[in-house]
């Protein structure tokens, strides 16, 4: 392939390096190749390599004209898993208000708005789609932690959340944790998405669980230990598989 140079007279930008893209529906590749010039300033691309991360991030850190300087940011001890399309953290158990507008608007009005014990989560954050379980300790979970499913209504069998008309966050950084959880928190649950026996395992279901919530915290308060109670919770194996553990929500 033959090319002619029309360098800007504004500038003295020169052409010395080409990069090739290649994708399907969802996949991409790169090449990276060089530019010979000849004796007549006719450019030719020579044959190219993989583009690899190194060379990825020296071509970027040129394109403003100065080299990039990272986001500096402590890690919050709740950060698991990072990347630049997942992020993964755990919650611990709190105290915060529940919203519900659903059909039975008995329960509704007993529940809605006021502050219950929810249990410890897990959140992954990924392609533009919040999911949630439920852990069964307030502990850091590990790779083998397994996980159960999150005691809400308008969550999947997958754990995926729909969040209503609440906005997602659109970037995957430490700092912007406590958006994710705010869709999550003050979400308006109003129905289940799958079989609603697989929401929790309390003897009287979902709605009665709520309810014995909101009147334990006013018949004995909360402290900073608080637990939720682990035998209400349903383990989250999709699709009869084993229970699914916290590797498996990664892979």
């Amino acid at each position: 392939m033959r090319i002619q140079s029309h360098p800007s007279n504004s500038t003295d930008y020169q052409l010395r390096r080409v990069v090739c893209l290649y994708e399907t529906t969802d996949r991409a590749a790169a090449t990276l190749h060089t530019v010979k010039r000849n004796g007549s300033g006719t450019l030719t691309i020579q044959p190219g390599a993989p583009l690899d991360r190194s060379a990825f991030l020296d071509i970027a850190t040129r394109l403003d004209g100065a080299p990039s300087t990272p986001e500096a940011t402590l890690i919050p001890a709740s950060l698991l898993y990072l990347s630049d399309t997942t992020m993964l953290w755990h919650a611990p158990p709190r105290v915060a208000p529940i919203f519900f507008i659903t059909k039975d608007k008995v329960f509704d009005a007993a529940v809605n708005g006021h502050r219950v014990l929810h249990p410890a989560l897990l959140f992954k954050a990924a392609r533009g789609t919040l999911f949630v379980w439920a852990l069964p300790s307030a502990e850091r979970p590990s790779l083998a932690t397994k996980l159960c499913n999150a005691p809400y209504f308008n969550t999947y069998g997958s754990g995926a959340l729909c969040p209503g008309n609440s906005p997602l966050p659109q970037r995957f950084h430490s700092a912007d944790i406590p958006q994710w959880e705010k869709v999550f928190y003050e979400t308006n649950f109003t129905h289940t998405n799958f079989d609603l026996r697989k929401l929790c395992k309390h003897p009287h279901g979902h709605n009665a669980m709520w309810r014995e919530l909101l009147q334990d915290r006013r018949a004995k308060g909360f402290h900073k230990l608080a637990q939720f109670p682990p035998q209400w919770l349903a383990p989250h194996k999709p699709e009869d598989k084993p229970q699914t553990t916290v590797a498996e929500v990664l892979s």
